[in-house]
Protein backbone atom coordinates (compact mmCIF):
# COMPACT_ATOMS: atom_id res chain seq x y z
CA UNK A 1 0.00 0.00 0.00
CA UNK A 2 2.83 2.37 -0.78
CA UNK A 3 0.71 4.45 -3.15
CA UNK A 4 -1.78 5.23 -0.40
CA UNK A 5 0.95 6.99 1.59
CA UNK A 6 2.34 9.95 -0.34
CA UNK A 7 5.14 10.62 2.17
CA UNK A 8 6.39 7.03 1.87
CA UNK A 9 6.38 7.32 -1.90
CA UNK A 10 8.35 10.58 -1.72
CA UNK A 11 10.85 8.99 0.68
CA UNK A 12 11.30 6.02 -1.63
CA UNK A 13 11.80 8.35 -4.60
CA UNK A 14 14.37 10.37 -2.63
CA UNK A 15 16.32 7.24 -1.61
CA UNK A 16 16.16 5.96 -5.21
CA UNK A 17 17.62 9.24 -6.47
CA UNK A 18 20.40 9.23 -3.86
CA UNK A 19 21.32 5.63 -4.77
CA UNK A 20 21.21 6.41 -8.48
CA UNK A 21 23.41 9.49 -8.06
CA UNK A 22 25.90 7.67 -5.80
CA UNK A 23 26.31 4.80 -8.29
CA UNK A 24 26.67 7.29 -11.12
CA UNK A 25 29.39 9.21 -9.26
CA UNK A 26 31.49 6.10 -8.54
CA UNK A 27 30.72 4.20 -11.75
CA UNK A 28 34.14 4.76 -13.30
CA UNK A 29 35.78 3.26 -10.17
CA UNK A 30 33.34 0.38 -9.90
CA UNK A 31 33.54 -0.46 -13.61
CA UNK A 32 37.31 -0.84 -13.45
CA UNK A 33 37.39 -2.65 -10.09
CA UNK A 34 39.01 -6.09 -10.14
CA UNK A 35 36.29 -8.61 -9.28
CA UNK A 36 38.51 -11.66 -9.60
CA UNK A 37 37.57 -14.49 -7.24
CA UNK A 38 39.30 -17.35 -9.02
CA UNK A 39 36.09 -18.61 -10.62
CA UNK A 40 36.25 -17.38 -14.24
CA UNK A 41 32.58 -17.92 -15.07
CA UNK A 42 31.38 -16.09 -11.95
CA UNK A 43 33.98 -13.35 -12.44
CA UNK A 44 32.78 -12.73 -16.00
CA UNK A 45 29.14 -12.67 -14.91
CA UNK A 46 29.87 -10.28 -12.03
CA UNK A 47 31.87 -7.94 -14.31
CA UNK A 48 29.06 -8.02 -16.88
CA UNK A 49 26.39 -7.22 -14.27
CA UNK A 50 28.42 -4.38 -12.77
CA UNK A 51 29.02 -2.95 -16.24
CA UNK A 52 25.30 -3.19 -17.05
CA UNK A 53 24.44 -1.45 -13.77
CA UNK A 54 26.86 1.42 -14.34
CA UNK A 55 25.83 1.80 -18.00
CA UNK A 56 22.13 1.92 -17.10
CA UNK A 57 22.79 4.30 -14.21
CA UNK A 58 24.78 6.68 -16.40
CA UNK A 59 22.09 6.60 -19.09
CA UNK A 60 19.46 7.89 -16.64
CA UNK A 61 18.81 11.62 -16.65
CA UNK A 62 20.31 13.48 -13.71
CA UNK A 63 17.46 13.82 -11.23
CA UNK A 64 19.12 16.44 -9.09
CA UNK A 65 22.37 18.32 -8.76
CA UNK A 66 23.55 17.79 -5.22
CA UNK A 67 25.81 20.85 -5.38
CA UNK A 68 22.70 23.04 -5.65
CA UNK A 69 20.38 20.91 -3.52
CA UNK A 70 20.97 23.14 -0.51
CA UNK A 71 22.16 26.70 -0.57
CA UNK A 72 25.73 27.13 0.61
CA UNK A 73 24.89 28.76 3.94
CA UNK A 74 22.77 25.76 5.04
CA UNK A 75 24.67 22.94 3.37
CA UNK A 76 26.84 21.85 6.31
CA UNK A 77 24.03 22.18 8.84
CA UNK A 78 21.65 20.06 6.75
CA UNK A 79 24.32 17.43 6.00
CA UNK A 80 25.02 17.13 9.72
CA UNK A 81 21.29 16.84 10.48
CA UNK A 82 21.01 13.97 7.99
CA UNK A 83 23.96 12.21 9.63
CA UNK A 84 22.44 12.64 13.08
CA UNK A 85 19.07 11.27 11.90
CA UNK A 86 20.69 8.21 10.28
CA UNK A 87 22.70 7.48 13.42
CA UNK A 88 19.68 8.08 15.67
CA UNK A 89 17.61 5.54 13.74
CA UNK A 90 20.40 2.99 14.14
CA UNK A 91 20.51 3.64 17.89
CA UNK A 92 16.74 3.26 18.16
CA UNK A 93 16.89 -0.05 16.31
CA UNK A 94 19.41 -1.35 18.86
CA UNK A 95 16.53 -1.31 21.37
CA UNK A 96 14.26 -3.49 19.21
CA UNK A 97 13.72 -7.01 20.56
CA UNK A 98 13.72 -8.82 17.20
CA UNK A 99 17.25 -10.02 16.41
CA UNK A 100 16.62 -9.97 12.65
CA UNK A 101 15.48 -6.34 12.77
CA UNK A 102 18.42 -5.40 14.99
CA UNK A 103 20.77 -6.77 12.34
CA UNK A 104 19.10 -5.87 9.05
CA UNK A 105 17.73 -2.38 9.63
CA UNK A 106 20.95 -0.76 10.92
CA UNK A 107 22.82 -2.36 7.99
CA UNK A 108 20.34 -0.83 5.56
CA UNK A 109 20.70 2.58 7.18
CA UNK A 110 24.47 2.31 7.13
CA UNK A 111 24.29 1.59 3.39
CA UNK A 112 22.04 4.62 2.92
CA UNK A 113 24.44 6.70 5.01
CA UNK A 114 27.33 5.67 2.73
CA UNK A 115 25.28 6.42 -0.38
CA UNK A 116 24.37 9.81 1.05
CA UNK A 117 28.04 10.60 1.72
CA UNK A 118 29.00 9.54 -1.81
CA UNK A 119 26.24 11.63 -3.34
CA UNK A 120 27.16 14.82 -1.53
CA UNK A 121 30.94 14.76 -1.97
Amino acid sequence: MLGAHESRLKNLYFVYNVVLRAISKVSHYVDSYDLTTGKPAEDAQAASLVHQLTTLTNSCPMTFDESTLFNSSEKLVIKNEFKVHFRNISRIMDCVGCEKCRLVIPAKFKCQDILFILSFR
